[in-house]
C-alpha cells in the first residue's frame, strides 16, 4: 500500500509492501479460532443435509443429545468418543497443517479467514471420518438387530451431516 505523506509542499511517497495488510491477517488470526462440533441452539448453515431417507430430520437438540451420548457414554451406553479421537488422532497433522496455513497468511498470499475456513472444512472431514472408520465399542446385540448394523455412531447420518464449523471472532 503506497501512502503520501505530506510535508509542506512536498510530498513523499511510502511503500510499505503489503505489510500492513499482512499485520492485519496476523493480528485477526491472533483473536480467531475455529470451533467444531454442532451448532449452537440449533442453528444450521444453509446446505446442511440434515435430514436422512430414512427418518425427518430431529431436531438440533435431540442430535446434540445424542452425540453427547455416544462422546461420553450413558449408564448403559459405553463411550464412543469421536470428537476426543478425532481430535487426538490427528493432532501432530492439525500442527503441520496449521503452519502451513500460518506461512501464506505470513507471506501474503492468503487471509486469515481463508485459513480458519481451510482448517474448520479439514477437521469436520477428519471427525466424520473418525466417526466412519473409529475404533468404538461394539454395539449390544440388541442394538445390531435393531439397526440391522454393527456400526456404531452411524444410524440414520444425521449426527454425521450435523457435524460443522464455526470461527469465532474474539474482540
Amino acid at each position: 500500500m503506497i501512502k503520501p505523506l505530506i510535508r509542506g509542499s512536498n510530498k513523499l511517497m511510502v511503500n510499505d509492501f503489503g505489510w500492513g495488510r499482512i499485520l492485519f491477517e496476523l493480528n485477526y488470526l491472533e483473536k480467531s479460532y475455529v470451533k467444531i462440533g454442532f451448532p449452537e441452539k440449533g442453528k444450521l448453515k444453509t446446505g446442511n443435509k440434515i435430514g436422512s431417507k430414512h427418518k425427518p430430520a430431529k431436531i438440533m437438540s435431540e442430535i446434540i443429545m445424542i452425540a453427547a451420548f455416544n462422546e461420553f457414554g450413558t449408564g448403559t451406553t459405553p463411550e464412543r468418543p469421536f470428537m476426543r479421537q478425532s481430535f487426538d488422532n490427528n493432532f501432530r497433522e492439525l500442527n503441520v497443517l496449521k503452519e502451513k496455513l500460518y506461512t501464506t497468511v505470513v507471506t501474503g498470499k492468503g487471509t486469515a479467514k481463508e485459513t480458519l475456513n481451510l482448517l474448520g472444512i479439514w477437521m469436520v472431514s477428519k471427525t466424520k471420518g473418525e466417526i466412519r472408520n473409529g475404533n468404538f465399542a461394539s454395539l449390544s446385540e440388541y442394538t445390531k438387530a435393531k439397526k440391522k448394523s454393527d456400526k456404531p455412531l452411524i444410524d440414520t447420518a444425521q449426527m454425521i451431516n450435523s457435524i460443522q464449523y464455526d470461527i469465532v471472532f474474539i474482540r
